[in-house]
């Protein structure tokens, strides 16, 4: 079979939403999940047995996160928006690679601008004890004392640390942990742990070449329709793939 015709049968095999879904079967309760789809065709998998979980809250931004790790190579994540459970959905991790890309936002001008208030502040309070315009001076103080909090409540916001995690051969990013002001040390202890279970699960690996590269494209079909990939992600990440045989 030649590679272009190799890659052809690849595409049509995950392309169709009917065939994906009718391959696909989820079944999550608040113990245990059953997933059987077409990386999994011979027998169910019983994500039952935890391996780590983590919680991650920013408050400011009004998110909370629960990853739950499971020995059986799946990590399923949970996500609330002001108390509202807005999404909820589990990754393959034999499908994904270990390595991962940390990114930085620091948000250094509204920090100065809040340390710049904040000397006005004390400087127009210094001047409201020893001029006749303390009632001038005394209002600067607190106009300027509010803007720097106002700033600095604006870099904790803005200011953040990324995670990011992407498949193996797609190269599609399918996790991202963000670290705020109150979130970056759990984010950190994360990354290696999620990295390690990554590890595990491809080398229980059994898939040949060609099947492994079939089932990544249906695992980017299957995160685009929840919304966890966008359709141009997905089509990005299936060229990738198709790539390999071109």
């Amino acid at each position: 079979m030649s590679n272009q015709t190799t890659a052809t049968h690849l595409h049509g095999t995950v392309q169709n939403p009917e065939s994906q879904e009718s391959a696909e079967h989820i079944s999550m309760g608040s113990t245990q999940a059953t997933v059987t789809s077409e990386a999994d065709t011979t027998s169910a998998v019983e994500l039952k047995k935890v391996s780590a979980e983590f919680q991650i809250t920013n408050r400011l931004h009004g998110t909370r996160f629960r990853y739950v790790l499971y020995e059986e190579g799946y990590l399923k994540i949970w996500k609330w928006k002001k108390n509202k459970l807005v999404r909820e959905y589990y990754l393959s991790l034999r499908f994904m690679t270990p390595e991962y890309k940390v990114t930085r936002v620091v948000a250094k001008q509204t920090i100065y601008a809040a340390a710049g208030l904040l000397a006005a502040g004390i400087v127009s309070a210094v001047l409201a004890f020893v001029t006749p315009w303390d009632g001038f001076f005394r209002s600067s103080a607190i106009l300027a004392g509010t803007g720097s909090a106002i700033s600095f409540m604006l870099f904790l916001y803005w200011s953040h640390e990324r995670t990011h995690f992407f498949t193996r051969v797609g190269t599609c990013e399918v996790l991202t942990l963000m670290g705020s002001a109150e979130s970056y040390r759990n984010c950190r202890s994360m990354a290696p742990v999620i990295a390690k279970a990554i590890e595990d699960a491809q080398a229980h690996n059994t898939s040949t070449e060609e099947r492994y590269f079939r089932e990544e494209m249906h695992e980017h079909y299957r995160l685009e329709r929840p919304d966890v990939i966008t359709p141009e992600k997905c089509s990005a990440s299936t060229r990738k793939i198709l790539a390999r045989y071109s």
